[in-house]
């Protein structure tokens, strides 16, 4: 009804009033108060405040009158939202069922907003506090806010929040673990798991999160970890394999390092099969290692075996062990299998099986029920069957010791736990028995029956012959007796003196120890060291250590103070034997008088050690000097003879000592000078000069004593020292003469390098200065041009200088040697004629030369002979004026020996030499004037180092000359002929020979940007087509770009940088091309030396030329070295 009104009565406006009205209702709800219609029937609106302010109460009146008013259209409209009124009290109800829930649960539960990058605890159960064991009021106020963060652990709340702020931004679940602070102030190990819920209009979001009380687990698994981690450190040093092996499916997982050598993957199926198909077990071991695992799979809870598993560098020996694991049911779970490597220990077994075999040990086993015996003796192993009969009847056991060998079985059988016998017993290839003693011992087994026996064998031969070699000992004491002071029996054993005879005398008194006779014997060894000696000797440890290294027998001496006549030298003999019966070890002690021949073998051994005139010995006791040996000399003048030294001596000194050195010998030789002087030192020499038969020599006295010991004997020598003495003397005169001449030379040296500073200076000096006086008269060509000529001479003067200075070095250092070879002598005559006539020619000289009777070829060095004429031509050049001549000819004057008698003749109509300068013209820096330096140049070297090129060559050089009319060299030559083709080489030629090289390229390799221009410049004026690099490896590489015939020779240097020329022409002559090894390579260095010019030869090239080089000769040598190509 009240619808129908409410549908039918009320205006539209009074219907959008009335909605207008409950929306207020539901909007003054929301804001803190609840609506609750009471089940009974009454029409009253009940409303309840809990949470408004009292302001809101005076907004309700107006509604009630309102609502009064239209109670009709409320009514209805009541009517009409009943069924939602009541589904939103059930939710209520329902909601306040779930926080009862929520609350009562033991789980720690809340809500979590997440805002702007931080994270506010929105709600917490009762179950949390519970967790944290503390209420929830004091703790609320806490955790409420960003303050909650607090309580997490420093390290763990960074990791929290990223962990919580990555879930909210990827709509993720937040799961973490980490500390947190509890009321008692501990920090306790939590776990948070947070879900992504509501995103709020604000832009927070809520997360609805569950915390857990994980401290415990953690805990657990940190201890769990540590246990693992020492259990796994445990099982690798205990050096232990470790896997588990599954008998349910035969697979088997082995754990990290495990046989990690064999590189097996960490499970393997088919096990143990597969370990023998990949023949990783030894085939002698592989039935015991497949039993050992059919155990398991039978349910065995142990299983044992060694064997033996292949690894890289042969077989180890491992013990397997077994421990099965059960189950409820008993049955086998799993098997935990380790491995100990016995690898060595199986070694060092069979090193003492073969120690056992080499020390003479039989080892045996024997079978009672098999009757089988089996033994290893001297590295022979043996087995018989129906033993002992097999045994005996091989002849191994010696016939009258076979009731004994049966009777070792027979025993055992019977059950006789422990068997031994003495039997001799011989191996097959040996004849002689040894006697061996055999035990066998009886190995409990079934039942308390032995099954088998095992048995060893000692060799106790020894022993056996023992009682022989110790009746022998006893005969051998018999026969020493008679030449012995003193005879002693110890027992070493026992620590005892059993016998002591003197003089064959037995002596009657108990048996002290050894120590204790020992002590009393050594108060009358006067020597420290004798006394540690036989003490130590005569300890029972060291001579039973003695005797088991095979030492029975020693000797030794020692000096003995006598209660009458001082010290006295005996000897002692050690005999080591064992005694038969009681196996005691014996030393047998024999002692003899060795005095006098002791004396005299220190004698002799002095005299062999000495070359002496005589060695005589002083016996301080009676004062005597008793010449022991002599030589000839000696017993020429007579003094052989005893004599008493401190009577005679000065009789001696007067009839021998020179009167220079009578006083020095009165006094050195002195009995108590002597003396004196061997207290401080252990010898005393003094030097005397003695005339012996007319003639003075040097000796030289030396006084010892015999030994340090006694101090009873000294041991006097005197030998010559005469040429000792005398080469002294010539060692210090010939020193003084040394220092004179040193210090001669050190005058010459400084002499030398002032005069070379001087020769250096004034060429340099033009240089320098004409060629800056020229740059500043560059337009004045007529003063250029002289300016040019004098540098050109002072640069030449300079480089002889350079030149002679090389070889007068070497000829000093005895290096210049002759590097003799087959020459053509028409082209050795051309060269020199090349260079000399076009200075002759410059200089206004008329210029002859002339070759007579000479053959086609000699053998001879000829850069050395080249190097003689040319100086000699130069001189002659130099010291003519112009209009003047010089005349050359070379002739064979006959022949001798088989070689040919040469004279070369160097004849000038220059300015002469005077006779008083003649003897000395061969002489280093020897000039006849010295304005002769500064007119005509040179540095005196020349003719100097001509002259010993000839004497090194088997020649000489004669002068002649006349002042003022000229001088005439002769140099002879005497040269072995050789033949050869003869080649036009006029003489007369000179420069005027044009040399034509159009159509012919050379490589040139040269460092040095001005010698390379100069190269150029002097290759291309002939016709060469030239093509120049800076280093050896821009040479080979401009080689090898090339086709093969491009260059026609290469001019290389030899110091250059990135590759030196030698090396570069090894390259070029080890490329695989058709012209590697045949084009000419020709070396244009400044390395002038001959070993310089034996490794350019030797590096593959062709020639050497020197610079600077004289263009004429170097056109020259292009020419031969392309002829010889061609």
């Amino acid at each position: 009804m009240v619808s129908q009104i409410f549908s039918s009565g009320m205006s539209r406006s009074s219907r959008l009033s009335a909605w207008a009205l409950a929306v207020g209702i539901l909007q003054f709800s929301s804001r803190g108060y609840a609506a609750v219609l009471p089940v009974q029937e009454e029409t009253v609106l009940h409303i309840t405040e809990y949470g408004g302010s009292a302001v809101y109460q005076n907004m309700i009146i107006p509604a009630l009158i309102y609502a009064a008013l239209l109670c009709c259209v409320i009514f209805g409209l009541i009517r009409e939202n009943w069924h939602c009124r009541k589904a939103f009290f059930r939710l209520w109800e329902k909601e306040r069922h779930a926080q009862s829930m929520l609350d009562g649960t033991p789980t720690g539960l809340g809500t979590l907003l997440v805002q702007n990058g931080k994270i506010r605890i929105d709600y917490l159960n009762d179950g949390f506090f519970a967790m944290l064991e503390t209420q929830r009021e004091p703790r609320q106020s806490l955790m409420a806010g960003d303050a909650s963060m607090i309580y997490v652990h420093a390290d763990d709340r960074h990791g929290l929040v990223e962990e919580i702020l990555q879930a909210a931004a990827d709509n993720l679940i937040a799961e973490y673990t980490f500390r947190l602070r509890w009321p008692d102030g501990a920090y306790r190990w939590m776990s948070i798991r947070a879900v992504a819920g509501e995103h709020l209009s604000d832009g927070s979001v809520r997360f609805y999160a569950a915390f857990h009380n994980v401290d415990e687990l953690v805990r657990t698994q940190r201890e769990l970890r540590e246990s693992e981690n020492s259990l796994t450190a445990a099982i690798e040093h205990s050096g232990l394999q470790f896997w588990q092996y599954y008998p349910h499916n035969h697979t088997v997982t082995l754990f990290s390092g495990v046989l990690s050598d064999l590189k097996l993957p960490s499970m393997l199926n088919d096990f143990p099969r597969t370990m023998v198909d990949r023949e990783l077990i030894h085939p002698d071991d592989i039935g015991a290692f497949l039993q050992m695992h059919r155990l398991l799979d039978e349910g065995n809870y142990r299983a044992n075996a060694d064997i033996r598993i292949r690894r890289e560098d042969g077989y180890s020996w491992l013990r397997v062990r077994y421990t099965a694991i059960y189950d409820d049911k008993g049955e086998v779970i799993k098997a935990i299998g380790t491995a100990e490597n016995l690898t060595a220990y199986k070694d060092m077994e069979e090193r003492f099986s073969v120690s056992v075999g080499q020390a003479g040990l039989l080892c045996s086993v024997y079978d009672l029920a098999a009757h089988r015996v089996s033994f290893d003796f001297h590295g022979k192993h043996r087995s018989f069957e129906n033993a002992p009969e097999s045994v005996l009847s091989s002849g191994l056991v010696h016939p009258a010791d076979q009731q004994a060998y049966r009777s070792i079985f027979r025993r055992l059988e019977a059950g006789e736990k422990t068997v031994s016998e003495i039997v001799r017993y011989r191996l097959e290839s040996e004849k002689d028995y040894i006697w061996l003693h055999i035990t066998y011992t009886l190995i409990p087994g079934g039942k308390g029956r032995g099954s088998r026996a095992f048995g060893s064998g000692v060799d106790i031969t020894e022993q056996k012959m023992a009682e022989l070699r110790y009746q022998e000992e006893n005969l051998r004491r018999r026969e020493l007796e008679k030449d012995t002071v003193e005879t002693l029996s110890f027992n070493i054993t026992t620590n005892q003196l059993l016998e002591r005879t003197i003089h064959g005398r037995e002596i009657q008194s108990p048996q002290p120890t050894i120590d204790v006779y020992m002590d009393a014997m050594l108060k009358v060894v006067p020597r420290e060291e004798d006394c540690r000696f036989i003490r130590n000797l005569y300890r029972a440890a060291n001579l039973q250590a003695m005797y088991r290294e095979g030492k029975n027998y020693l000797e030794f001496e020692y000096l003995h103070q006598m209660d009458v006549g001082g010290l006295h030298w005996y000897s002692v003999r050690l005999n080591l034997i064992k005694h038969p019966q009681s196996r005691d070890l014996m030393a047998f002690t024999y002692i003899r008088d060795i005095d006098e021949s002791k004396k005299n073998r220190l004698a002799l051994e002095s005299i062999m050690s000495e070359i002496v005139d005589f060695v005589a010995c002083y016996d301080l006791r009676s004062g005597i000097v008793r010449l022991v040996r002599a030589n000839d000399a000696t017993r020429d003048a007579g003094a052989v003879g005893p004599f008493h030294y401190q009577r005679d001596y000065g009789m001696l000194v007067e009839r021998f000592v020179i009167e220079e050195d009578r006083e020095k010998a009165m006094q050195g030789l002195d009995p108590l000078v002597v003396c004196a002087q061997l207290a401080k030192e252990r010898s005393y020499e003094l030097m005397l000069q003695l005339c012996l038969h007319g003639e003075v020599r040097h000796k030289q006295f030396r006084y010892y004593y015999l030994d340090d010991g006694t101090k009873n004997t000294i041991v006097l020598l005197q030998w010559d020292i005469t040429d000792v003495y005398e080469k002294e003397e010539r060692q210090n005169a010939e020193l003084q003469m040394a220092l004179v001449a040193a210090k001669k030379a050190s005058r010459a040296k400084s002499d030398f390098l002032s005069r070379m500073s001087h020769e250096i200076r004034t060429p340099m000096n033009a240089i320098i200065g004409l060629t800056s006086l020229a740059r500043d008269k560059l337009a004045d060509i007529s003063y250029v041009k002289g300016s040019l000529e004098k540098i050109d001479f002072s640069a030449r003067f300079l480089l002889e200088l350079i030149n002679d200075i090389l070889d007068i070095s070497r000829i000093e250092r005895d290096k210049m040697h002759l590097n003799e070879a087959p020459v053509e002598m028409a082209g050795f005559l051309a060269d020199i004629d090349v260079l000399m006539r076009s200075r002759a020619e410059e200089k206004g000289i008329h210029y002859e030369a002339d070759a007579r009777g000479l053959a086609a070829g000699y053998i001879f060095d000829d850069l050395k002979l080249k190097q003689v004429l040319v100086n000699i031509i130069s001189n002659a050049i130099k010291f003519t004026a112009a209009n003047g001549s010089v005349q050359v000819t070379a002739s064979c004057m006959g022949q001798e020996k088989g070689r040919d008698q040469l004279c070369f003749v160097v004849k000038d109509t220059g300015i002469g030499i005077d006779k008083k300068f003649l003897p000395k013209i061969f002489d280093a820096f020897a000039q006849e004037y010295s304005s002769n330096t500064t007119l005509f140049g040179g540095t005196g070297l020349g003719l100097a180092i001509s002259h010993s090129i000839m004497e090194l060559m088997g020649g000489s050089i004669q002068v002649t000359s006349q002042k003022g009319k000229g001088t005439t060299f002769k140099v002879f030559a005497a040269l072995a002929p050789v033949s050869m083709a003869k080649k036009p080489h006029p003489l007369g030629q000179g420069m005027a020979q044009n040399y034509d090289f159009h159509g012919r390229r050379v490589l040139l390799a040269e460092d040095n940007e001005i010698n390379s221009e100069i190269s150029r410049n002097l290759l291309e004026a002939k016709g060469f087509a030239v093509e120049a690099v800076t280093d050896g490896r821009k040479a080979v590489e401009a080689f090898m770009a090339h086709e093969p015939g491009w260059y026609d020779l290469i001019l290389m240097d030899v110091r250059m940088p990135y590759m030196d020329g030698l090396t570069a022409t090894r390259k070029i002559r080890a490329a695989e091309r058709a012209d590697a090894r045949q084009i000419p390579i020709l070396a244009m260095t400044a390395n002038a030396f001959e070993e310089d010019i034996k490794k350019s030869l030797s590096a593959g090239m062709n020639g050497h030329l020197t610079k600077p080089v004289e263009p004429a000769m170097l056109y020259r040598s292009l020419q031969e070295v392309l002829e010889k190509d061609e």
